[in-house]
């Protein structure tokens, strides 16, 4: 019995080694990696989260040797490069590869099935950017500020508005109004407030100073008074 099952278990061996295929492919250069300096030396290659793992080889090219029969989900380790995932089955007759989608479940391949080319071909998609790139001045960024639309509209208003109402038919006292109410504008907007509120403020110092001397001469009178009253009652007890 014993004897049976070694002998068993070494022919189910045999069978997967000879059943074991070597998966080779290669990475497509395009736009986004243009030779095979641009990836990290450990990019790799991997089958099932590690179940096989090789490492890229400087042309670009790589092998997983003996990959038994089964189903398979290929992707990419790359830390510069993101690589679409595929999936692969792998049979004793051929080597059927598509497009791995996580929403879709898996589904055997047959005759009829297409499949992607053999040896595989890995397109990176894009670069991975880690680093935000410093944007140049973009005049139609400035255009589209709030504060720019804001002051643009308010240029436009002051420079047209003058315009218009010179070319209504108003009443004289209406006209006469909208010019007094154009003069209270641009007063308002020519004031400077700096200056007034230094004013206000030196003026209210003023006030301070003046009420300040005002007790003092008013303490002083009070104080004379006082003095004053003090000698006429001595001078009349002298007496």
């Amino acid at each position: 019995m014993r004897v049976t099952f070694l002998l068993s278990l070494l022919t189910g061996w045999v069978l997967s080694l000879c059943s074991a295929a070597d998966l080779q492919g290669s990475v497509v250069w395009n736009q986004y990696l243009t030779a095979a300096e641009g990836l990290s030396p450990n990019t790799a290659v991997e089958l099932n989260n590690g179940e096989y793992r090789t490492l890229i080889r400087k042309d670009g090219s790589f092998v997983i040797p003996d990959v038994t029969e089964g189903t398979y989900v290929l992707r990419v380790l790359s830390k510069t490069h993101f690589f679409d995932q595929i999936y692969l089955t792998v049979t004793p007759s051929s080597i059927h590869l598509k497009p791995y989608h996580p929403s879709m479940l898996p589904v055997p391949p047959t005759e009829t099935t297409p499949s992607l080319p053999y040896p595989i071909q890995l397109v990176p998609v894009v670069k991975i950017q880690y680093y935000e790139q410093p944007q140049g001045a973009n005049i139609m960024g400035l255009f589209k500020n709030p504060m720019v639309l804001m002051l643009g509209f308010t240029g436009l208003m002051a420079f047209a508005m003058p315009k218009m109402l010179a070319s209504m038919d108003l009443d004289p006292e209406e006209a006469k109004e909208m010019a007094q109410m154009q003069q209270r504008i641009k007063g308002f907007q020519n004031t400077d407030w700096s200056e007034k509120l230094a004013g206000a403020l030196a003026g209210k110092a003023a006030g301070t100073e003046n009420a300040a001397e005002t007790v003092d001469a008013q303490s002083v009178h009070a104080s004379g008074v006082t003095s004053s009253g003090n000698v006429n009652a001595r001078r009349r007890k002298g007496r």
